[in-house]
């Protein structure tokens, strides 16, 4: 009985397994067949699974691409203000002071109208002004990336990189600044279709917002204040104390203050005002010897001159003075820099090749030495009157 048993159950077995394997091969051809309409379905007939995918990545990485150009246009327009906001003295040329030469003066005095040194005129860089003038500096050089870029974009797929900001600051302290752009307008990536006939059937629109923070690698803002601290110490000051000065301030606040500077001492006109009155005169002729002739008749033998009062005058005084002209060249210490000093790669328009370059702060100082110990005092009559 038990032998019958198993043979039924192992015939039984047998139909168990061609119907598992058969039921498992028509599972998978009907699986590949709802792929195969799925597919045709969203591609149309002629694409495959994942392309929608792909191209939803690769439209991520185009956005990508924008947001690194824009970074990498932040960093390389700051280097490039960083440089040109230090040589011109850390703010623009004002009606005050204007330039001494090719420097931005920081701080001016003239001879006054009555011949005594006229009130400092001051035009030191604030904070205000530093962060201004890069900002504005910045901007130059930034558009002039984004304008060749947006230039040579794909414009069936891509919107303008939009080169204006809601803000745009200096931000940060002691320890360091950063600019900061916040994103007045989106980038926009769409028109994005599967077709690569047009006209383009949109997938879908992707907006990537250009908003960055980008570290300032000097602290211009920092470093002006310390300048400005010992411009102030220099002005008005003789050349022995302007140099002992300047030795003082070389290397401190990680600054290093050329120690061959100029002291342009230049001889000026002498400045000439009214200090009283005086007598005017006039210069007539006269005969010290003489003798009557036969007729009877005068004749002057030795002739003279005499100096006739015919009225007031003004008594003048004439104070030479020399006008002084200071310009001073400032590096920022690197040690890790071949020069010493902090550089950045700029491009040689000249040489047709990018170069390094030192960040210099370039700025000047002037002002008046009156001499009234060598003052001459003289009477103006007007044209005739020698008195």
């Amino acid at each position: 009985m038990a032998s019958k048993l198993r043979a039924r159950v192992g015939k039984g077995g047998s139909f168990f397994v061609p119907l598992v394997v058969f039921g498992a091969i028509i599972t998978l051809i009907s699986l590949l067949g709802i792929l195969y309409i799925k597919s045709e379905a969203i591609k149309g007939g002629d694409k495959t699974i994942g392309e929608k995918q792909a191209k939803l990545f690769t439209v991520y990485q185009f956005g990508e691409k924008h947001l690194f150009f824009v970074d990498e246009s932040v960093k390389k327009a700051s280097e490039a203000a960083l440089l040109e906001v230090a040589s011109s003295g850390l703010e623009k040329e004002n009606s005050d002071c204007k330039k001494s030469g090719d420097d931005i003066l920081w701080a001016k005095q003239e001879m006054g109208s009555d011949c005594n040194p006229a009130a400092v005129t001051p035009c030191y860089p604030s904070e205000g002004d530093n962060n201004r003038h890069f900002n504005e500096t910045f901007k130059k050089y930034y558009d002039s990336y984004i304008d060749s870029y947006n230039g040579l974009r794909d414009k069936t797929l891509f919107n303008e990189i939009p080169k204006e900001y809601a803000s745009l600051n200096v931000e940060g302290g002691g320890s360091g600044i950063d600019l900061v752009g916040k994103a007045k307008d989106h980038i926009t990536i769409s028109s994005y279709g599967w077709e690569q006939k047009p006209p383009l059937r949109q997938l879908f629109e992707y907006n990537i917002t250009p908003s960055f923070t980008e570290p300032i690698e000097v602290n211009f803002v920092q470093d002006s204040a310390n300048l400005v601290n010992v411009a102030k110490e220099i002005f008005g000051k003789p050349k022995d104390e302007v140099t002992k000065l300047v030795k003082a301030a070389d290397g401190q606040n990680g600054l290093d203050w050329d120690e061959k500077f100029s002291y342009n001492k230049a001889e000026s006109p002498p400045c000439t005002r009214s200090v009283g009155s005086c007598s005017c005169c006039e210069t007539v002729e006269t005969c010290e010897e003489g003798e009557t002739d036969k007729d009877g008749k005068f004749v002057c033998k030795k002739h003279g001159t005499s100096d006739v009062p015919v009225g007031d005058g003004v008594l003048k005084e004439s104070v030479p003075y020399d006008s002084i002209a200071v310009p001073m060249s400032v590096k920022v210490n690197d040690p890790e820099s071949g020069s010493g000093h902090r550089q950045f790669f700029v491009y040689d328009e000249a040489a047709k090749k990018v170069v390094l370059k030192e960040l210099e702060y370039r700025f000047a100082l002037s002002w008046v030495e009156a001499h009234p110990d060598k003052a001459t005092t003289f009477c103006s009559c007007g044209e005739g009157h020698p008195c």
